[in-house]
């Protein structure tokens, strides 16, 4: 009897968990999560509606809190409902749309000392002016990803009442069968969508690492000390296949370099599923 108190309890907890997952994951950063190092560059000042956010190098979105910071490559999506509003300390405040994703940078060494906003999707505007220089927004055009529409319901009507019967005269006369309508069936449930697990998505990015090492051999023959990280978005689409590269940003001021990592993402090969398409950013760093 304990025995199996025991398991209805696991098996209770185990429902709780997949429910409350984001909750869980949101308590656990807080209490026992590190603090983050790196420079707040940002602040999500206010939102509504649907908005999450994800930090550098990791694939797990989660819901922000007001007032939220923001570091270098962390992204910002909102829904169809959602917008958001980050503001700078230089005095830059702009406003996300719906169906945008964010990507905020820090400056560069060597460049102008400016924070760069890319828009991989999604528009916005500028609700207060900061300092000049201190900014610069990028609009790299992403298709939207087309929501398949929902299956119009099918009214089910009940059968027709019969005729009513026909009076036998004096002599007789074959009364007409009547046939009653049938029922139509409704249409099976939809499908639930798929998607690509995030540990699947980096394990096959790793897998092309032989291919990337040879891009860094070529570049290390013209200049043995180049260190350095190239980030670069792309989409995954439900075929599979890679569409849509385009680089964000690279501190190794290398074109060949960059378009051969480029080429390297684009040929790889990602499993074939039934739902929407996949955007994503990625760094990767040579070294």
């Amino acid at each position: 009897m304990g025995q199996r108190l025991l398991v209805v309890l696991l098996l209770l907890l185990g429902i709780m968990l997949i429910i409350f997952h984001e909750d869980v994951i949101d308590w656990s950063d807080d209490i026992f999560g590190p603090d983050d190092p790196r420079e707040v560059i940002a602040t999500l000042e206010e939102f509504s509606g649907t908005v999450n956010y994800k930090l550098q190098k990791t694939l797990v979105y989660k819901k922000p809190k007001q007032n939220l910071g923001l570091r270098d490559q962390d992204t910002v999506v909102t829904d169809a409902d959602g917008t958001a509003v980050i503001a700078f300390s230089s005095g830059f405040k702009l406003e996300a749309g719906p169906n945008s994703i964010i990507v905020i940078e820090k400056p560069e060494v060597g460049t102008d000392g400016s924070i760069r906003v890319t828009f991989l999707r999604g528009d916005f505007k500028v609700l207060n002016e900061g300092r000049k220089g201190s900014l610069t927004l990028s609009k790299d055009t992403i298709p939207e990803i087309v929501k398949r529409p929902e299956p119009k319901p099918i009214r089910i009507e009940p059968p027709p009442e019969p005729p009513p019967p026909v009076v036998a005269e004096l002599k007789e006369e074959v009364i007409e069968e009547i046939k009653t309508a049938k029922p139509v069936r409704p249409p099976p449930p939809p499908k639930k969508r798929e998607t690509l697990p995030e540990e699947y998505i980096v394990q096959i990015i790793k897998k092309q690492a032989p291919f990337f090492n040879r891009c860094y051999a070529e570049h290390l023959r013209l200049n043995p000390n180049a260190r350095g990280r190239i980030n670069l978005a792309f989409t995954i689409a439900p075929t599979g296949n890679v569409s849509n590269i385009r680089l964000l940003s690279s501190t190794l001021k290398d074109p060949r370099l960059e378009q051969c990592t480029m080429s390297v993402i684009e040929r790889a090969s990602f499993r074939k599923y039934d739902g929407d398409p996949i955007i994503m950013n990625y760094p990767i760093n040579f070294e």
